[in-house]
């Protein structure tokens, strides 16, 4: 007999395991071995290897190789390794994997540490070794979480040999794990319950953070539609989801476990490679917008200055010279003219940018204090909403102050006798609200172009209020289109808007 540590260590080892004294005397097996040899434990554990050559048990030649290679064998040997036929009673020869190591204990040689290992085990480890890095090069090949999916409930399915394969997804929003592929395919997942986080056995791997085994399934009707397997398995996939695995025969072994954990922790490092990438793009998407509004700028620097720029200077001469007070008005003007389209500018610039804090807004109030900025006249204002919004309120204060001056300002005909605009509403729609007037509206052919930098009916604008509520519905990650309202004007509507309450 042996020690429990060195029991504890022949058991962890892959195939038969045998501990064998200078006397040729088997002191210890493992459970594997009675797989090679036919016999139990109990009845290999006491006899010698001449023994179990008489039983025609093992080969002659393999006892005269394992002798002659440990002839020598001693504390600071090598592992000595030969492959040999064994015969399990009538069944036919099957190639097996010798090692031989020295057993020592307290630093003494008690014999030799004999491991056997089926050859076409060993080849077949070998292939799956192969094909899971074939499979994590295209887990790390993937450019989208769909395509990552896919990768690995495929590779379990066909490189582990495992018929129940399942990957799902983490929804932090609802805290279930949602249906994302079964084995290679992503067909009909839509119609698949997500499992709860708390209840399911899958949720329970996930919140650990560590493979969960189940063993017990019954053969009846079961919540997560285990019927026809005698085994699961769950993985996590880091904070993702979850690999689930089912066997239809036996439970699993190590390897099983080993192998379906690598692939795991494969697609969690492939994941985290697919957000890199995407973050990188969005990033790379920002700058080339912000690269555009640069080109704007100094386009609209360029242009727009200039006019205003020559008159003023024009103006001022005429002004030194003959102390004209139509001219000094002019210059008054020009600087007027710069300031405004200075600020506009400015805001197209800075309201572009991504919003990162948020906060709850009442629409009414934001649409009353931007409407106190709107020289407005005899036109009224109505807000039928009591809606609270997520958004940036001073970005948002200066969306509606666009909005309102663009209605206020562009809403009226110049030709005298189409009716001016007389009233602005601010309304609820699906996920958003609306800005709508009973002005002249925009002709259907020139809505696609209304946000475009520098497009304007005036003569006095800048062509850039719109622009610049287009980027603020951006950097918010919302959306905005112009239609016609009831009553015939203008009606633009913000939508994929966070309602907070209404």
């Amino acid at each position: 007999m042996v020690d429990s540590q060195t029991q504890s260590v022949i058991e962890s080892l892959p195939g038969a395991a045998l501990v064998v004294d200078p006397d040729g005397r088997i002191r210890a097996g493992n459970e594997s071995t009675p797989v090679v040899f036919g016999l139990g434990v109990r009845e290999i554990v006491g006899a010698t290897l001449s023994e179990l050559v008489a039983r025609d048990v093992l080969p002659r030649a393999t006892r005269e190789r394992f002798e002659l290679l440990t002839a020598d064998i001693g504390t600071d040997s090598e592992a000595r390794t030969f492959r040999s036929e064994v015969r399990r009673g009538d069944g036919p020869l099957k190639q097996y994997m010798m090692r031989l190591s020295p057993y020592v204990v307290d630093g003494e040689f008690e014999g030799v540490l004999w491991s056997i290992r089926d050859v076409s085990t060993t080849q077949r480890y070998d292939e799956t070794v192969d094909a899971l890095q074939q499979a994590t090069r295209e887990l790390l090949a993937a450019e989208t979480p769909e395509s990552v999916y896919e990768t690995c409930g495929r590779a379990a399915n066909e490189v582990l040999g495992f018929p129940g394969v399942g990957v799902r997804e983490y929804d932090p929003d609802e805290h279930v794990l949602r249906h994302v592929t079964f084995g290679a395919t992503i067909e009909d997942v839509g119609n698949r319950p997500p499992y709860d986080i708390e209840t399911s056995p899958h949720g329970r791997a996930f919140r650990r953070g560590e493979t969960v085994v189940d063993e017990e399934i019954s053969p009846e009707a079961d919540p997560y539609e285990r019927e026809a397997f005698t085994a699961a398995m769950y993985l996590p996939i880091g904070r993702y989801g979850i690999l689930s695995i089912g066997k239809v025969a036996g439970t699993f072994d190590e390897t099983d476990v080993r192998f379906a954990e690598i692939l795991a922790e494969n697609t969690a490092a492939a994941m985290r490679q697919v957000e890199q990438t995407l973050r990188l793009e969005e990033q790379r998407e920002r700058l080339m917008r912000q690269n555009d509004r640069l080109d704007e700028f100094a386009s609209v620097l360029a242009h727009d200055l200039r006019n205003p720029l020559n008159v003023g200077e024009g103006s001022f001469e005429l002004y030194r010279e003959t102390g004209d007070e139509d001219a000094a008005a002019d210059v008054e003007y020009a600087f007027g003219r710069m300031r405004e389209l200075i600020d506009e500018v400015l805001a197209l610039a800075r309201d572009g940018q991504q919003v990162d804090d948020m906060s709850p807004v009442e629409l009414t109030n934001v649409a009353r204090s931007a409407w106190a900025n709107v020289d407005a006249d005899d036109i009224s204002l109505d807000v039928e909403t009591d809606a609270v919004v997520e958004a940036d309120d001073r970005r948002l204060k200066r969306l509606f102050e666009n909005l309102l001056r663009n209605a206020v300002d562009h809403g009226s005909a110049a030709d005298g006798v189409t009716a001016d605009v007389t009233s602005v509403r601010v309304d609820d729609i699906d996920s958003g609200f609306c800005v709508a007037d009973d002005g002249v509206g925009i002709p259907a052919d020139e809505r696609d172009t209304v946000f475009e930098t520098g497009v304007t009916s005036s003569e006095t604008g800048t062509g850039l209020g719109l622009a610049i509520v287009e980027q603020i519905v951006d950097a918010h990650g919302w959306t905005v289109t112009v239609t016609e309202s009831e009553a015939g004007g203008a009606r633009f509507a913000v939508g994929d808007v966070t309602v907070v309450e209404d």
